[in-house]
């Protein structure tokens, strides 16, 4: 009998354990079936505007209504986007039961030092990345820097083109490699970026080594075939690309006069010591410029030059000076010393044939800070320019990308604050009726800053939560109605 009842609890255990695992295996069918089934929407919209790339979870790209950014986990990072039918994340992967773990995955890329996904978006049905490969952190002219794309739906990753083929149909000298890829733009079917070309380090007959000089250059490549386009201003020492809409592009170039170092001298230097010295900076003090760029900047703190405003037209291929200006000495706020010699204007951002800009203007002192400015329009076709508001302690609510902006957005709206005693006054200008209104009142430390706009909502982050991605309608913040920002903790799929 007792034998009986032992070999029935057997039985009962047995079947119990066949039993968990068949629910067990049921569920992750389920789950994975799940995840595998979810439609990834195809955003041709995003063909016709200009993002900007993900770089990490809290700094998203965001496209027409694609919300794109970076998982990073322990075993590597995921490529995902947020379902505003689903609420919440989803990775660019149909694989079924794919757990996106490893190389087979689209969105997956394994975690290591030397290999890292960046600047990521979604442009009509592929996403696209910067992905860089085989670095050895003491030696970056190794490194494989390549502009990959992803088809979610093939479940496919391709080479568009690897940075050293870019590099070699460039204006580089032969031992240059890339050793950054910044400010990059996704606009009109081009990866917008500045390219950060170094040389490879020399070494003397003693084996010390010497630092390489480093200088930037904006481009273009095209994300179909990767033809490169190089953007630089014979006669002018840096050339930056400002901002962009589907059919224009602007750049800005500076030209200091005086006795600053052409680049054409520049790349001849064959370390940072030698170009010191050729360029006449004292070392004596420690201070040892890292690049040719970072050497302008310290040069035009004291400095007077010339800058040239340069439209494109992505259409017809037609460019066009908009203007020409010369720098100006400028300070942190009214009354404080010089920090720089800066162009008056600053692009602000294109919308439907106009562009808008800042433009330093006198303060009460005489001199220009960087908080007294006026607001203009620019129509491109006739050069005209139109004032629309000034301001003496003003800021832009805009979170800058780098040196490219469009802090117009895509909606038509520029925000920007004015200081009122304590606290500031939140402003709009509108180019669709082309009004300027008084919005509401915020506290010191400007509570929302501007990312962009997504489906119907403007996105960005709150000053005391930095590190948390956040959105609110549109006539919530016109209306100052903060307390309903929408918070978003990406990991967890969690709104709160």
């Amino acid at each position: 009998m007792k034998k009986l009842i032992k070999n029935k609890k057997l039985i009962i255990v047995g079947a119990a354990i066949v039993l968990l695992a068949i629910i067990t295996t049921v569920l992750a069918g389920l789950i994975h079936r799940q995840s595998s089934d979810i439609e990834i929407a195809v955003n041709e919209e995003n063909e016709a505007q200009c993002i900007w790339g993900a770089r990490s979870d809290i700094d998203p790209s965001i496209g027409h209504d694609s919300l794109i950014y970076i998982d990073k986990t322990l075993k590597g990072s995921i490529i995902k986007y947020y379902s505003t039918d689903l609420k919440k994340s989803i990775a660019f992967c149909t694989r079924p039961n794919c757990r996106h773990v490893d190389s087979k995955c689209p969105a997956f890329f394994p975690a290591s030092s030397s290999e890292t996904p960046t600047e990521a978006a979604q442009i009509g049905r592929y996403v696209y990345c910067v992905y860089e490969s085989g670095t050895d952190d003491n030696d970056l002219s190794d490194a494989e820097r390549q502009l990959v794309r992803i088809d979610p739906y093939e479940n496919t990753k391709e080479v568009v083109v690897s940075f050293k083929s870019v590099l070699s149909a460039g204006p580089n000298d032969s031992n240059e490699y890339v050793a950054e890829i910044t400010n990059v733009n996704y606009c009109n079917g081009y990866l917008w970026c500045r390219l950060s070309l170094k040389k490879s380090d020399y070494y003397d007959k003693n084996g010390k080594g010497y630092s390489g000089m480093t200088r930037s250059v904006p481009c273009c490549i095209n994300l179909e075939t990767g033809e490169v386009n190089y953007f630089e201003e014979e006669g002018f020492e840096i050339t930056y690309i400002m901002a962009f809409d589907p059919n224009h592009v602007v750049c800005y170039s500076a030209h200091y006069y005086d006795d600053v170092m052409p680049i054409e001298e520049a790349k001849k230097c064959r370390s940072m010591e030698s170009f010191c010295e050729k360029a006449g900076i004292d070392t004596k003090d420690g201070y040892l410029p890292m690049s040719y760029d970072s050497y302008i900047v310290e040069y035009s703190k004291s400095h007077s030059g010339v800058a040239r405003y340069t439209d494109i037209n992505l259409l017809t291929g037609e460019k066009k000076v908009l203007f020409e200006e010369n720098t100006i000495p400028i300070s942190r706020r009214l009354g404080e010393n010089i920090l720089a010699y800066v162009p008056p204007t600053t692009i602000q951002g294109y919308y439907e044939g106009a562009l808008v800009i800042t433009e330093y203007i006198p303060d009460s002192s005489g001199g220009y800070n960087f908080n007294c400015f006026a607001v203009e329009k620019i129509d491109l076709e006739t050069t005209e320019t139109v004032k629309v508001w000034s301001g003496e302690d003003a800021d832009v609510l805009w979170i800058a990308q780098g040196h490219s902006v469009n802090s117009v957005l895509a909606n038509g709206v520029f925000f920007f604050v004015e200081r009122n005693n304590e606290s500031y006054d939140i402003m709009s200008y509108d180019l669709n009726t082309d009004k300027v209104s008084r919005l509401f009142t915020d506290s010191n430390n400007i509570s929302f800053r501007l990312y962009g706009v997504w489906m119907g909502a403007y996105c960005g982050k709150l000053a005391d939560e930095d590190d948390v991605f956040c959105w609110i309608s549109f006539e919530d913040f016109q209306n100052g109605d903060l307390d309903n920002v929408v918070r978003y903790e990406w990991n967890k799929n969690r709104l709160f």
